[in-house]
Protein backbone atom coordinates (compact mmCIF):
# COMPACT_ATOMS: atom_id res chain seq x y z
CA UNK A 1 0.00 0.00 0.00
CA UNK A 2 2.89 2.43 1.14
CA UNK A 3 4.51 1.62 -2.66
CA UNK A 4 1.31 3.89 -3.76
CA UNK A 5 2.35 7.77 -5.07
CA UNK A 6 -0.69 8.74 -2.77
CA UNK A 7 0.64 7.29 0.38
CA UNK A 8 3.38 8.51 -0.17
CA UNK A 9 2.30 11.79 0.07
CA UNK A 10 -0.46 11.29 2.93
CA UNK A 11 1.57 9.30 5.42
CA UNK A 12 4.61 11.66 5.33
CA UNK A 13 2.52 14.48 5.50
CA UNK A 14 0.68 13.19 8.89
CA UNK A 15 3.43 11.86 10.61
CA UNK A 16 5.04 15.34 10.20
CA UNK A 17 2.21 17.14 10.95
CA UNK A 18 1.57 15.14 14.32
CA UNK A 19 5.45 15.18 15.32
CA UNK A 20 5.33 19.40 15.11
CA UNK A 21 1.90 19.01 17.12
CA UNK A 22 3.75 17.06 19.64
CA UNK A 23 6.94 18.99 19.88
CA UNK A 24 4.41 22.33 20.45
CA UNK A 25 2.51 20.87 23.16
CA UNK A 26 5.62 19.81 24.50
CA UNK A 27 7.20 23.00 24.15
CA UNK A 28 3.81 24.75 25.37
CA UNK A 29 3.25 22.38 28.28
CA UNK A 30 6.82 24.01 29.60
CA UNK A 31 6.75 26.91 28.95
CA UNK A 32 3.45 27.06 30.64
CA UNK A 33 4.61 25.56 33.86
CA UNK A 34 7.81 27.69 33.89
CA UNK A 35 6.21 31.06 33.01
CA UNK A 36 3.59 30.28 36.20
CA UNK A 37 6.82 29.29 38.75
CA UNK A 38 8.00 32.18 37.83
CA UNK A 39 5.22 34.68 38.10
CA UNK A 40 4.72 32.48 41.36
CA UNK A 41 7.96 32.97 42.88
CA UNK A 42 8.23 36.47 41.86
CA UNK A 43 5.30 37.03 43.66
CA UNK A 44 5.69 35.22 46.79
CA UNK A 45 8.95 36.54 47.21
CA UNK A 46 7.48 40.27 47.06
CA UNK A 47 5.05 39.65 49.49
CA UNK A 48 7.61 38.22 52.28
CA UNK A 49 9.57 40.91 51.56
CA UNK A 50 7.04 42.97 52.83
CA UNK A 51 6.00 41.16 55.41
CA UNK A 52 9.80 40.76 56.65
CA UNK A 53 9.46 44.14 56.92
CA UNK A 54 6.36 44.09 58.77
CA UNK A 55 7.10 41.61 61.20
CA UNK A 56 10.39 42.84 62.19
CA UNK A 57 9.23 44.52 65.17
CA UNK A 58 7.42 41.35 66.58
CA UNK A 59 10.82 39.41 66.18
CA UNK A 60 12.78 42.01 67.68
CA UNK A 61 10.73 41.60 71.02
CA UNK A 62 9.26 45.09 70.87
CA UNK A 63 6.61 46.20 73.20
CA UNK A 64 3.39 46.41 72.71
CA UNK A 65 3.75 44.23 69.51
CA UNK A 66 1.28 41.69 68.52
CA UNK A 67 1.55 38.01 68.84
CA UNK A 68 3.73 36.17 66.08
CA UNK A 69 0.53 33.86 65.70
CA UNK A 70 -1.43 36.55 65.44
CA UNK A 71 0.43 37.97 63.12
CA UNK A 72 0.29 34.99 61.02
CA UNK A 73 -2.88 33.82 60.79
CA UNK A 74 -3.77 37.72 59.75
CA UNK A 75 -1.82 38.05 57.05
CA UNK A 76 -2.36 34.13 55.20
CA UNK A 77 -5.78 35.11 55.01
CA UNK A 78 -4.84 38.38 53.49
CA UNK A 79 -2.38 36.96 50.43
CA UNK A 80 -3.92 33.60 50.28
CA UNK A 81 -0.54 31.61 51.10
CA UNK A 82 0.55 29.30 53.91
CA UNK A 83 2.82 32.27 56.18
CA UNK A 84 5.35 30.31 58.47
CA UNK A 85 7.92 32.30 61.13
CA UNK A 86 10.86 31.19 61.57
CA UNK A 87 13.55 31.58 63.78
CA UNK A 88 17.22 32.15 63.31
CA UNK A 89 18.25 28.68 64.67
CA UNK A 90 15.13 27.57 62.57
CA UNK A 91 12.52 26.60 64.78
CA UNK A 92 9.09 27.23 63.89
CA UNK A 93 7.65 30.23 65.52
CA UNK A 94 4.28 30.34 64.00
CA UNK A 95 2.65 29.23 61.04
CA UNK A 96 -1.47 29.84 59.65
CA UNK A 97 -1.88 26.09 59.04
CA UNK A 98 -0.28 23.96 61.33
CA UNK A 99 0.87 23.00 64.88
CA UNK A 100 4.20 24.71 65.97
CA UNK A 101 4.56 22.11 68.36
CA UNK A 102 4.75 19.08 65.85
CA UNK A 103 6.73 20.62 63.56
CA UNK A 104 10.31 19.81 62.66
CA UNK A 105 13.05 21.94 62.88
CA UNK A 106 13.32 23.74 59.31
CA UNK A 107 17.31 25.14 59.81
CA UNK A 108 17.82 22.95 56.90
CA UNK A 109 15.01 23.50 54.31
CA UNK A 110 16.60 24.66 51.33
CA UNK A 111 14.44 27.89 50.77
CA UNK A 112 15.54 28.86 54.56
CA UNK A 113 19.72 28.08 54.08
CA UNK A 114 19.03 29.83 50.54
CA UNK A 115 17.66 33.33 52.14
CA UNK A 116 20.44 32.51 55.18
CA UNK A 117 22.98 33.02 53.03
CA UNK A 118 21.48 35.27 49.81
CA UNK A 119 18.24 37.27 52.00
CA UNK A 120 15.69 35.19 49.86
CA UNK A 121 15.14 31.47 48.64
CA UNK A 122 12.81 28.84 47.17
CA UNK A 123 12.05 25.38 46.44
CA UNK A 124 9.39 23.48 45.32
CA UNK A 125 9.16 20.05 47.39
CA UNK A 126 5.45 17.39 47.21
CA UNK A 127 3.46 17.61 50.30
CA UNK A 128 2.35 13.74 51.36
CA UNK A 129 0.41 15.12 52.99
CA UNK A 130 -1.84 17.23 50.47
CA UNK A 131 -0.79 14.91 47.65
CA UNK A 132 0.40 17.65 45.52
CA UNK A 133 3.50 20.26 45.05
CA UNK A 134 4.33 23.18 46.86
CA UNK A 135 6.49 26.05 46.09
CA UNK A 136 8.18 27.62 49.85
CA UNK A 137 9.55 31.13 48.96
CA UNK A 138 11.83 32.82 52.02
CA UNK A 139 13.17 35.60 52.85
CA UNK A 140 15.59 36.80 55.77
CA UNK A 141 14.45 39.46 58.61
CA UNK A 142 17.42 41.20 59.84
CA UNK A 143 17.91 44.45 62.07
CA UNK A 144 21.02 45.38 60.01
CA UNK A 145 23.37 42.59 60.46
CA UNK A 146 21.61 40.97 63.33
CA UNK A 147 19.30 38.11 61.63
CA UNK A 148 16.10 38.38 63.43
CA UNK A 149 14.40 35.14 61.74
CA UNK A 150 12.52 33.72 58.89
CA UNK A 151 9.41 34.61 56.48
CA UNK A 152 8.39 32.07 54.44
CA UNK A 153 5.15 31.52 52.49
CA UNK A 154 3.91 28.78 50.77
CA UNK A 155 1.18 28.25 47.74
CA UNK A 156 0.50 24.70 46.50
CA UNK A 157 0.62 23.98 42.43
CA UNK A 158 -2.43 21.99 41.85
CA UNK A 159 -3.70 24.82 39.65
CA UNK A 160 -1.01 24.56 37.67
CA UNK A 161 -1.59 20.54 36.80
CA UNK A 162 -5.42 21.79 36.48
CA UNK A 163 -4.62 24.28 33.55
CA UNK A 164 -1.63 22.02 32.29
CA UNK A 165 -4.24 19.39 31.72
CA UNK A 166 -6.91 21.51 30.40
CA UNK A 167 -4.18 22.62 27.94
CA UNK A 168 -3.27 18.73 27.37
CA UNK A 169 -6.87 18.23 26.61
CA UNK A 170 -7.30 21.48 23.86
CA UNK A 171 -4.25 20.31 22.07
CA UNK A 172 -5.33 16.94 21.73
CA UNK A 173 -8.48 17.65 20.28
CA UNK A 174 -6.86 20.15 17.96
CA UNK A 175 -4.39 17.55 16.74
CA UNK A 176 -7.06 15.57 15.98
CA UNK A 177 -8.87 17.99 13.99
CA UNK A 178 -5.70 19.21 12.20
CA UNK A 179 -4.85 15.08 11.59
CA UNK A 180 -8.37 14.72 9.70
CA UNK A 181 -7.80 17.89 7.65
CA UNK A 182 -4.46 16.79 6.52
CA UNK A 183 -5.08 13.65 5.55
CA UNK A 184 -8.02 14.94 3.42
CA UNK A 185 -5.95 17.88 2.13
CA UNK A 186 -3.38 15.32 1.63
CA UNK A 187 -5.93 12.63 -0.63
CA UNK A 188 -7.33 15.68 -2.47
CA UNK A 189 -3.32 16.92 -3.48
CA UNK A 190 -2.34 13.46 -4.30
CA UNK A 191 -5.35 13.06 -6.49
CA UNK A 192 -4.37 16.09 -8.11
CA UNK A 193 -0.71 15.16 -8.26
CA UNK A 194 -0.93 11.84 -10.10
CA UNK A 195 -4.03 12.72 -12.41
CA UNK A 196 -1.67 15.09 -14.39
CA UNK A 197 1.34 12.72 -14.22
CA UNK A 198 -0.65 10.07 -15.76
CA UNK A 199 -1.85 13.05 -18.44
CA UNK A 200 2.28 14.32 -18.67
CA UNK A 201 3.20 10.50 -19.31
CA UNK A 202 1.15 9.97 -22.23
CA UNK A 203 2.37 13.25 -23.74
CA UNK A 204 5.83 12.17 -23.22
CA UNK A 205 5.54 9.15 -24.83
CA UNK A 206 3.91 10.96 -28.13
CA UNK A 207 6.90 13.24 -27.94
CA UNK A 208 9.48 10.65 -27.60
CA UNK A 209 7.98 9.09 -30.31
CA UNK A 210 8.03 12.16 -32.89
CA UNK A 211 4.06 13.12 -32.01
CA UNK A 212 3.28 16.70 -31.14
CA UNK A 213 2.12 17.38 -27.89
CA UNK A 214 1.84 21.05 -25.62
CA UNK A 215 2.58 18.95 -22.27
CA UNK A 216 5.62 20.06 -19.98
CA UNK A 217 7.47 17.16 -18.39
CA UNK A 218 8.74 18.02 -14.85
CA UNK A 219 10.97 15.17 -13.36
CA UNK A 220 9.76 12.09 -10.96
CA UNK A 221 11.71 9.15 -9.41
CA UNK A 222 8.66 7.21 -8.07
CA UNK A 223 7.87 3.33 -8.33
CA UNK A 224 4.36 4.12 -9.40
CA UNK A 225 5.42 6.72 -12.20
CA UNK A 226 7.95 4.22 -13.54
CA UNK A 227 6.78 4.61 -16.83
CA UNK A 228 6.23 8.12 -17.03
CA UNK A 229 9.93 8.19 -15.79
CA UNK A 230 11.06 6.40 -18.72
CA UNK A 231 9.63 7.90 -21.45
CA UNK A 232 10.91 11.69 -19.41
CA UNK A 233 14.66 10.46 -19.49
CA UNK A 234 13.69 9.28 -23.08
CA UNK A 235 12.15 12.55 -24.12
CA UNK A 236 15.16 14.09 -22.31
CA UNK A 237 17.84 12.83 -23.56
CA UNK A 238 17.10 12.45 -27.41
CA UNK A 239 14.84 15.79 -27.94
CA UNK A 240 14.71 17.99 -25.09
CA UNK A 241 18.29 18.46 -24.77
CA UNK A 242 19.21 18.65 -28.14
CA UNK A 243 16.00 20.98 -29.15
CA UNK A 244 16.77 23.20 -26.90
CA UNK A 245 20.47 23.70 -27.76
CA UNK A 246 19.50 23.69 -31.31
CA UNK A 247 17.06 26.37 -30.77
CA UNK A 248 19.20 28.66 -28.85
CA UNK A 249 22.58 28.48 -31.13
CA UNK A 250 20.06 28.88 -34.09
CA UNK A 251 18.54 31.77 -32.35
CA UNK A 252 21.94 33.38 -31.74
CA UNK A 253 23.64 32.27 -35.46
CA UNK A 254 20.72 33.68 -36.70
CA UNK A 255 21.04 37.15 -34.48
CA UNK A 256 24.33 37.61 -35.35
CA UNK A 257 24.18 36.38 -39.23
CA UNK A 258 20.65 39.29 -39.95
CA UNK A 259 23.16 41.82 -38.18
CA UNK A 260 25.90 41.04 -39.95
CA UNK A 261 27.01 43.65 -42.71
CA UNK A 262 28.54 41.42 -44.46
CA UNK A 263 27.25 38.65 -46.82
CA UNK A 264 27.53 34.95 -45.42
CA UNK A 265 26.53 31.67 -46.82
CA UNK A 266 27.34 28.30 -45.50
CA UNK A 267 28.09 25.86 -48.05
CA UNK A 268 28.15 21.82 -48.05
CA UNK A 269 30.02 19.30 -49.85
CA UNK A 270 27.97 19.34 -52.46
CA UNK A 271 28.16 22.94 -53.29
CA UNK A 272 24.19 23.41 -52.09
CA UNK A 273 23.96 26.87 -49.94
CA UNK A 274 22.52 25.66 -46.44
CA UNK A 275 22.61 29.61 -44.82
CA UNK A 276 22.08 32.59 -46.10
CA UNK A 277 21.94 36.24 -44.01
CA UNK A 278 19.61 39.21 -45.55
CA UNK A 279 23.01 40.82 -46.61
CA UNK A 280 24.59 37.98 -49.18
CA UNK A 281 20.63 38.30 -50.17
CA UNK A 282 21.09 41.56 -51.28
CA UNK A 283 24.54 41.73 -52.83
CA UNK A 284 23.41 38.96 -54.92
CA UNK A 285 19.84 40.60 -55.75
CA UNK A 286 18.51 37.22 -54.27
CA UNK A 287 14.72 36.51 -52.77
CA UNK A 288 15.22 35.49 -49.53
CA UNK A 289 12.70 31.85 -50.46
CA UNK A 290 15.44 31.68 -52.76
CA UNK A 291 18.40 31.09 -50.10
CA UNK A 292 16.93 27.39 -48.86
CA UNK A 293 19.25 24.24 -50.33
CA UNK A 294 20.07 25.62 -54.07
CA UNK A 295 23.61 25.41 -55.62
CA UNK A 296 25.69 28.04 -54.77
CA UNK A 297 26.30 28.80 -58.62
CA UNK A 298 22.50 28.48 -59.64
CA UNK A 299 21.91 31.03 -56.36
CA UNK A 300 24.76 33.56 -57.01
CA UNK A 301 24.93 33.51 -60.91
CA UNK A 302 28.66 33.76 -60.20
CA UNK A 303 31.75 31.69 -60.88
CA UNK A 304 34.14 33.40 -58.58
CA UNK A 305 32.51 32.01 -55.28
CA UNK A 306 32.32 28.22 -56.79
CA UNK A 307 36.20 28.66 -57.94
CA UNK A 308 36.65 29.92 -54.25
CA UNK A 309 35.24 26.96 -52.84
CA UNK A 310 36.84 24.26 -55.13
CA UNK A 311 40.90 25.87 -54.03
CA UNK A 312 39.26 25.35 -50.20
CA UNK A 313 38.27 21.35 -50.70
CA UNK A 314 41.52 20.99 -52.50
CA UNK A 315 43.83 22.97 -49.63
CA UNK A 316 41.45 22.58 -46.53
CA UNK A 317 43.28 26.25 -46.34
CA UNK A 318 41.21 29.34 -46.32
CA UNK A 319 40.85 31.42 -49.19
CA UNK A 320 40.22 34.70 -50.82
CA UNK A 321 39.18 36.48 -53.81
CA UNK A 322 38.19 40.02 -55.18
CA UNK A 323 35.30 40.27 -57.90
CA UNK A 324 33.03 42.54 -58.85
CA UNK A 325 29.03 41.25 -58.70
CA UNK A 326 27.69 41.54 -62.20
CA UNK A 327 23.67 41.99 -60.74
CA UNK A 328 24.35 45.03 -58.30
CA UNK A 329 28.03 46.37 -59.47
CA UNK A 330 29.31 45.73 -56.30
CA UNK A 331 32.73 44.94 -55.70
CA UNK A 332 33.57 42.38 -52.81
CA UNK A 333 36.26 40.65 -50.77
CA UNK A 334 35.21 36.86 -51.10
CA UNK A 335 36.56 34.61 -48.19
CA UNK A 336 36.16 30.90 -47.80
CA UNK A 337 36.98 29.19 -44.53
CA UNK A 338 36.53 25.44 -43.89
CA UNK A 339 34.30 24.69 -40.70
CA UNK A 340 35.54 20.74 -40.29
CA UNK A 341 36.88 21.39 -36.99
CA UNK A 342 33.48 22.45 -35.76
CA UNK A 343 30.95 20.98 -38.60
CA UNK A 344 32.91 18.43 -41.12
CA UNK A 345 31.23 18.95 -44.57
CA UNK A 346 30.41 22.89 -44.17
CA UNK A 347 32.13 25.22 -45.88
CA UNK A 348 31.26 29.43 -44.90
CA UNK A 349 31.71 32.33 -47.19
CA UNK A 350 32.07 35.74 -46.28
CA UNK A 351 31.63 38.58 -48.66
CA UNK A 352 32.46 42.11 -47.93
CA UNK A 353 31.67 44.69 -49.61
CA UNK A 354 33.94 46.99 -50.47
CA UNK A 355 32.30 49.47 -53.06
CA UNK A 356 32.14 52.51 -50.68
CA UNK A 357 35.67 52.00 -49.66
CA UNK A 358 36.74 52.52 -53.60
CA UNK A 359 34.45 55.10 -54.04
CA UNK A 360 36.33 57.13 -51.18
CA UNK A 361 39.69 56.17 -52.16
CA UNK A 362 38.50 57.27 -55.96
CA UNK A 363 37.58 60.28 -54.24
CA UNK A 364 40.41 60.82 -52.42
CA UNK A 365 42.69 60.58 -55.19
CA UNK A 366 40.70 62.63 -57.27
CA UNK A 367 40.85 65.15 -54.61
CA UNK A 368 44.74 65.61 -54.48
CA UNK A 369 44.51 65.65 -57.95
CA UNK A 370 42.28 68.22 -58.31
CA UNK A 371 44.41 70.41 -55.36
CA UNK A 372 47.34 69.88 -56.69
CA UNK A 373 46.04 70.44 -60.46
CA UNK A 374 44.57 73.59 -59.42
CA UNK A 375 47.19 75.09 -56.55
CA UNK A 376 49.82 74.52 -59.70
CA UNK A 377 48.49 77.12 -61.65
CA UNK A 378 48.55 80.25 -59.44
CA UNK A 379 51.98 78.98 -57.76
CA UNK A 380 53.37 78.29 -61.36
CA UNK A 381 52.76 82.28 -62.57
CA UNK A 382 54.02 83.38 -59.00
CA UNK A 383 57.32 81.54 -59.88
CA UNK A 384 57.04 82.96 -63.55
CA UNK A 385 56.16 86.32 -62.65
CA UNK A 386 58.83 86.88 -59.67
CA UNK A 387 61.89 85.26 -62.02
CA UNK A 388 60.27 87.84 -64.52
CA UNK A 389 61.15 90.06 -62.07
CA UNK A 390 64.34 88.78 -61.38
CA UNK A 391 66.06 88.76 -64.51
CA UNK A 392 65.35 92.93 -65.02
CA UNK A 393 61.87 93.50 -64.77
CA UNK A 394 61.91 95.37 -61.80
CA UNK A 395 63.67 98.00 -63.53
CA UNK A 396 60.76 98.72 -65.64
CA UNK A 397 58.28 100.68 -63.03
CA UNK A 398 55.45 100.13 -65.31
CA UNK A 399 56.06 96.48 -65.72
CA UNK A 400 56.92 95.69 -62.03
CA UNK A 401 53.49 97.11 -60.99
CA UNK A 402 51.56 95.25 -63.76
CA UNK A 403 53.75 91.96 -62.66
CA UNK A 404 52.98 92.87 -58.90
CA UNK A 405 49.14 92.94 -59.34
CA UNK A 406 49.20 89.73 -61.25
CA UNK A 407 51.23 88.09 -57.96
CA UNK A 408 48.97 89.55 -55.62
CA UNK A 409 45.75 88.47 -57.99
CA UNK A 410 47.30 84.78 -57.55
CA UNK A 411 48.11 84.99 -54.29
CA UNK A 412 44.56 86.18 -53.43
CA UNK A 413 43.42 83.35 -55.48
CA UNK A 414 45.32 80.88 -53.69
CA UNK A 415 44.16 82.54 -49.97
CA UNK A 416 40.42 82.02 -51.39
CA UNK A 417 41.21 78.52 -51.97
CA UNK A 418 42.74 77.50 -48.91
CA UNK A 419 39.69 79.42 -46.91
CA UNK A 420 37.34 77.37 -48.83
CA UNK A 421 39.23 74.35 -48.29
CA UNK A 422 39.37 75.19 -44.73
CA UNK A 423 35.43 75.38 -44.70
CA UNK A 424 34.68 72.61 -46.95
CA UNK A 425 37.09 70.23 -44.48
CA UNK A 426 35.08 71.68 -41.25
CA UNK A 427 31.76 71.31 -43.10
CA UNK A 428 32.76 67.53 -44.32
CA UNK A 429 34.30 66.67 -40.87
CA UNK A 430 31.49 68.01 -38.36
CA UNK A 431 33.47 70.72 -37.18
CA UNK A 432 31.61 73.63 -38.74
CA UNK A 433 30.51 75.75 -35.90
CA UNK A 434 27.28 77.69 -36.34
CA UNK A 435 25.76 80.53 -34.30
CA UNK A 436 22.32 80.21 -34.84
CA UNK A 437 19.75 82.85 -34.26
CA UNK A 438 16.77 84.85 -35.75
CA UNK A 439 17.68 86.02 -39.23
CA UNK A 440 15.20 88.53 -41.00
CA UNK A 441 15.25 86.92 -44.55
CA UNK A 442 15.89 90.11 -46.58
CA UNK A 443 19.10 91.52 -44.71
CA UNK A 444 21.48 88.75 -46.39
CA UNK A 445 20.40 89.30 -49.67
CA UNK A 446 20.79 92.99 -49.18
CA UNK A 447 24.55 92.14 -47.53
CA UNK A 448 25.39 89.87 -50.73
CA UNK A 449 24.20 92.75 -53.34
CA UNK A 450 25.78 95.23 -51.82
CA UNK A 451 28.97 94.02 -51.67
CA UNK A 452 28.97 92.53 -55.11
CA UNK A 453 27.48 95.38 -56.97
CA UNK A 454 30.86 96.74 -57.87
CA UNK A 455 31.88 93.46 -59.58
CA UNK A 456 28.19 93.57 -61.09
CA UNK A 457 28.42 97.14 -62.45
CA UNK A 458 32.31 95.96 -63.34
CA UNK A 459 30.58 93.11 -65.72
CA UNK A 460 27.77 95.03 -66.97
CA UNK A 461 25.04 92.71 -65.25
CA UNK A 462 22.12 93.78 -62.95
CA UNK A 463 21.07 92.77 -59.78
CA UNK A 464 17.67 92.84 -58.96
CA UNK A 465 16.03 91.70 -55.37
CA UNK A 466 12.88 90.43 -54.86
CA UNK A 467 12.13 90.05 -50.68
CA UNK A 468 9.12 91.57 -49.15
CA UNK A 469 10.02 93.02 -45.85
CA UNK A 470 7.33 91.16 -44.03
CA UNK A 471 8.87 87.81 -44.39
CA UNK A 472 8.88 85.57 -41.29
CA UNK A 473 12.56 85.60 -39.48
CA UNK A 474 14.59 82.81 -40.34
CA UNK A 475 16.82 79.73 -37.72
CA UNK A 476 20.08 80.38 -39.52
CA UNK A 477 23.94 81.87 -38.94
CA UNK A 478 23.61 85.33 -40.44
CA UNK A 479 27.37 85.05 -41.79
CA UNK A 480 27.29 81.62 -43.16
CA UNK A 481 23.90 82.58 -44.93
CA UNK A 482 25.19 85.65 -46.27
CA UNK A 483 28.39 83.59 -47.49
CA UNK A 484 26.04 81.21 -49.66
CA UNK A 485 24.12 83.71 -51.47
CA UNK A 486 27.89 85.86 -51.98
CA UNK A 487 29.02 82.18 -53.68
CA UNK A 488 26.11 81.95 -55.97
CA UNK A 489 25.85 85.70 -57.20
CA UNK A 490 29.40 85.86 -57.36
CA UNK A 491 29.30 82.21 -60.00
CA UNK A 492 26.08 84.05 -61.66
CA UNK A 493 27.90 87.34 -61.94
CA UNK A 494 31.06 85.19 -63.48
CA UNK A 495 29.35 83.60 -66.11
CA UNK A 496 26.31 85.70 -66.82
CA UNK A 497 26.86 88.31 -70.34
CA UNK A 498 27.07 91.78 -70.29
CA UNK A 499 23.50 93.21 -70.10
CA UNK A 500 22.23 90.49 -68.63
CA UNK A 501 20.13 90.62 -64.99
CA UNK A 502 20.30 88.32 -61.52
CA UNK A 503 17.16 88.07 -60.21
CA UNK A 504 17.88 87.48 -56.14
CA UNK A 505 14.46 86.27 -54.74
CA UNK A 506 13.08 84.68 -51.09
CA UNK A 507 9.92 83.66 -50.48
CA UNK A 508 8.12 80.98 -47.71
CA UNK A 509 7.76 77.71 -48.64
CA UNK A 510 5.96 75.30 -45.88
CA UNK A 511 8.27 75.95 -42.88
CA UNK A 512 10.79 77.04 -45.02
CA UNK A 513 12.40 80.14 -46.44
CA UNK A 514 13.38 79.73 -50.11
CA UNK A 515 15.90 81.52 -51.56
CA UNK A 516 16.44 81.79 -55.10
CA UNK A 517 19.62 83.07 -57.57
CA UNK A 518 18.78 83.48 -61.33
CA UNK A 519 20.67 84.61 -64.37
CA UNK A 520 20.42 84.79 -67.73
CA UNK A 521 23.93 83.27 -68.74
CA UNK A 522 24.06 80.31 -71.17
CA UNK A 523 23.53 77.33 -68.78
CA UNK A 524 24.63 74.40 -67.84
CA UNK A 525 24.29 70.87 -69.99
CA UNK A 526 22.29 67.95 -68.23
CA UNK A 527 24.63 65.85 -68.18
CA UNK A 528 26.59 68.27 -65.85
CA UNK A 529 24.04 69.36 -63.46
CA UNK A 530 24.27 66.21 -61.03
CA UNK A 531 27.73 67.30 -60.53
CA UNK A 532 28.24 71.07 -60.12
CA UNK A 533 28.02 70.83 -56.04
CA UNK A 534 31.32 68.60 -56.57
CA UNK A 535 34.87 69.55 -55.12
CA UNK A 536 36.59 71.25 -58.46
CA UNK A 537 33.88 70.14 -60.69
CA UNK A 538 34.43 73.02 -63.73
CA UNK A 539 31.89 72.53 -66.71
CA UNK A 540 34.13 72.10 -69.65
CA UNK A 541 32.32 74.88 -71.98
CA UNK A 542 29.75 77.07 -70.44
CA UNK A 543 31.52 76.97 -67.25
CA UNK A 544 35.16 77.50 -67.89
CA UNK A 545 37.27 80.77 -66.09
CA UNK A 546 38.43 81.53 -62.65
CA UNK A 547 37.76 80.33 -59.93
CA UNK A 548 38.29 77.17 -57.17
CA UNK A 549 35.59 75.45 -57.96
CA UNK A 550 35.03 74.54 -54.55
CA UNK A 551 32.22 77.40 -54.03
CA UNK A 552 29.39 75.31 -55.21
CA UNK A 553 30.94 72.77 -52.64
CA UNK A 554 31.28 74.66 -50.14
CA UNK A 555 27.84 76.47 -50.07
CA UNK A 556 26.12 73.00 -50.03
CA UNK A 557 27.71 71.71 -47.34
CA UNK A 558 26.98 75.26 -45.32
CA UNK A 559 23.46 75.14 -46.44
CA UNK A 560 22.75 71.31 -45.32
CA UNK A 561 24.26 72.29 -41.79
CA UNK A 562 22.04 74.64 -41.47
CA UNK A 563 19.34 72.07 -42.25
CA UNK A 564 18.06 73.07 -45.50
CA UNK A 565 18.67 71.69 -49.16
CA UNK A 566 19.94 73.12 -52.14
CA UNK A 567 19.16 72.46 -55.85
CA UNK A 568 19.92 73.55 -59.27
CA UNK A 569 17.95 73.74 -62.34
CA UNK A 570 19.58 74.58 -65.58
CA UNK A 571 19.72 74.11 -69.58
CA UNK A 572 21.64 75.09 -72.04
CA UNK A 573 21.21 78.29 -73.57
CA UNK A 574 18.41 79.10 -70.97
CA UNK A 575 20.18 80.25 -67.92
CA UNK A 576 20.64 78.57 -64.74
CA UNK A 577 18.50 78.66 -61.22
CA UNK A 578 20.18 77.85 -57.83
CA UNK A 579 17.58 77.65 -54.84
CA UNK A 580 17.90 76.78 -51.16
CA UNK A 581 16.14 76.10 -48.00
CA UNK A 582 16.92 77.42 -44.54
CA UNK A 583 14.01 76.64 -41.32
CA UNK A 584 11.89 78.94 -40.59
CA UNK A 585 11.56 80.48 -36.67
Amino acid sequence: MFKSLRWRIIFPTVVLLLAVMVAVGVYSTRALRESYLSQTESSLTTQARLLADSLQPALAGAEGSPSLAAEAAHWSSLIDARLTIVAPDGVVLADSEDDITRMDNHALRPEIVAAKSAGSGSSIRFSHTLGYDMLYTAVAVRDGDNLLGFVRLARPLDQLDVAISRMQQVWLAVAAGVSLVAVLLAVLISNRITKPLRQLTRESTLLAAGGETSGQAPTFSTDELQSLTQAFNLMSRSIQDKIQRLEVEKGKLNAILQAMSDGVLVVDDQDNVQIINQAACEMFAIEPQEGGSKNLIELTRQHQPAELLRKVKDTGQQQSLAFEILKTRQTVRAIAIPTQVYQPGLYLLVFHDLTEQKRVEALRRDFVSNVSHELRNPVAVIKMLSETLQDGAIADPESAQHFLSQIEKEADTLTAMVNELLDLSKAESGNLKLETRAVRPCQPINNARDRLALQAEKAGVTLRVDCPGDLPAVRADAVRLEQVLMNLVHNAIKFSKPGGEIFIRAKTEDAYMRYEVQDQGSGIAEEDLPHVFERFYKVDKSRTGEGTGLGLAVAKHLVEAQGGHITAVSALGEGSTFSFTIPLI
